[in-house]
């Protein structure tokens, strides 16, 4: 049951939003082209697309919590069960390393939840959050693997990065 207060949706249950961050970081950076830095020169275009996500998110969902998970560095379960695990991927983008660190001080003063563990991905935790938490989830990611977590509780919020803008595909 909703209720309309001032334009936000008050709800007897939890409405969860799981963000893929590495996922949606990427998913900026390549979207949005144009050259965009601060005044020291710190690259920000990921920065901008992320947070333009982030607040569509907020303003549709209207999301009663938030949690963004991270990958560590290093190696995880995977890597040590299979050498060959991710052996042809990419390094990120030089321009892409300083946005992180803006992006992770972002969620930080929105007061949305940073979790992560050595030795996982952020997918790790987004399958083990959306099974343990409590009331609707939806798990934003570019991520066509998190397909495999849709019940009746949790929907994937797929964004797919076409002609130079995120779309998304909601998926239940």
């Amino acid at each position: 049951m909703f209720f309309a207060y001032k334009g936000y949706n008050i709800s007897m249950k939890n409405v969860i939003v799981l963000l893929d961050s590495y996922s949606l970081l990427y998913r900026a950076y390549y979207a949005i082209q144009t050259v965009m830095t601060d005044k020291n020169g710190r690259p920000l275009n990921a920065v901008f697309g992320f947070t333009n996500m982030l607040l569509r998110i907020i303003d549709e969902i209207k999301p009663t919590h938030m949690v963004a998970t991270f990958d560590c560095h290093g190696p995880t379960f995977r890597h040590k069960s299979c050498d060959y695990y991710k052996a042809t991927r990419k390094p990120m983008p030089e321009d892409l390393r300083p946005q992180v660190g803006a992006v992770r001080e972002l969620l930080t003063a929105m007061g949305i939840k940073i979790v992560e563990l050595q030795g996982y991905e952020g997918d790790d935790m987004l399958g083990t959050l959306s099974k343990k938490l409590e009331g609707d989830k939806y798990i934003i990611t570019g991520d066509r693997d998190s397909l495999q977590l849709i019940n009746d509780y949790v929907h994937v919020l797929l964004y797919v990065t076409k002609a130079g803008h995120p779309d998304i595909i909601d998926m239940d």
